[in-house]
């Protein structure tokens, strides 16, 4: 089964973040995605965003 990918526009709305600031993530290695055709940019799959969002929870004794 083919993993879910996602345009920018909709990892913004998860993360909320900037567009260039899913992009700087994508460069860093932190969400992983694929470049479609040469205008469409980029989807990013949604396990990553997932898998990144868990790394960034803040737990209760962290919190301080």
């Amino acid at each position: 089964m083919a993993e879910t990918v996602i345009n920018v526009a909709r990892v913004r709305e998860l993360l909320g973040c900037s567009r260039s600031h899913v992009y700087r993530l994508v460069e860093r290695g932190e969400l992983r995605a694929l470049k479609v055709g040469n205008f469409k940019g980029l989807r990013v799959y949604m396990s990553s965003v997932e898998a990144f969002k868990r790394r960034r929870e803040v737990h209760p004794d962290e919190a301080a």
